[in-house]
């Protein structure tokens, strides 16, 4: 890391005081897909699949997945990431759909935090068992039907799109 940062290595451990410290900076100041308010939900998801598609399939993803995977060696790491990063985002998400259902714009008993981790683990699964890094976007038509489709089940128990 150091090497990449054009710095030595005691001016990295001059500002992190451990290891865990420098990889859970480096974890946090990863860009995270977010869920956007200003959207209709529907397409709101459909977007946030996108993004946490190009995320899983990508080195950041792979960086959140093996701390996890990792996790029972270093349940402090996954609980110091899961506090600082993983829950964060997810709140946001919920808080999204949330405003959305007090809105009338879902329906009243769509849970948000059901919805969200669904969607997560699903894009992930799909993410995980496409082809290599780089080698499928999430524009990819197929990919892009499968991902709608997702959305579609998970919030309306169905997919209401035929095209999917």
């Amino acid at each position: 890391m150091a090497k990449a940062a054009g710095v030595s290595k005691d001016a990295i451990y001059r500002r992190y005081t451990d290891a865990q410290a420098l990889l859970l900076d480096a974890l946090a100041d990863q860009s995270i897909p977010t869920l956007a308010a200003d959207e209709p939900p529907e397409q709101a998801l459909i977007a946030f699949a996108h993004d946490l598609f190009r995320y899983f399939a990508g080195g950041d993803g792979y960086a959140n997945l093996r701390v996890h995977v990792d996790g029972p060696q270093h349940p402090a790491i996954l609980q110091q990431y899961r506090n600082r990063v993983v829950e964060p985002q997810l709140a946001k998400a919920v808080e999204v759909l949330e405003q959305a259902r007090r809105d009338g714009r879902i329906d009243a008993d769509v849970s948000p935090s059901a919805v969200i981790e669904a969607l997560g683990g699903a894009v992930m699964i799909c993410a995980l068992a496409s082809p290599p890094l780089g080698a499928v976007e999430p524009t990819d038509a197929a990919v892009a039907r499968q991902l709608t489709a997702f959305v579609q089940q998970i919030l309306h128990g169905r997919v209401t799109d035929p095209r999917s």
